[in-house]
């Protein structure tokens, strides 16, 4: 890998990563309003799934182990965070 597509490949790490947080605290809110437990296990699961996936491409790609599991700290700080705050 070059190191301009090293950058390119940092800043898509960083766009995936914001918006995996920004999906995880919507289905969240969701949780919060929705009183079915149909959709809170729907959200919920639909979260590990996207969650996963994005991982995979990522190991796929050759991203280092250390950047996906420095990604993986701040998503679930940021939803535990997120879920002391809110609910």
């Amino acid at each position: 890998m070059t190191e301009k597509d090293s950058g390119v490949s940092i800043l898509y790490l960083f766009l995936g990563t914001l918006g995996m947080i920004m999906v995880a605290l919507a289905g969240l809110n969701m949780i919060q309003a929705e009183d079915s437990t149909t959709w809170v296990m729907m959200i919920l699961i639909g979260i590990i799934v996207v969650v996963n996936y994005v991982y995979y491409l990522e190991r796929k790609a050759g991203m280092s182990n250390k950047a996906i599991w420095g990604q993986s700290g701040v998503l679930i700080a940021s939803i535990i965070g997120y879920a002391f705050w809110v609910l």
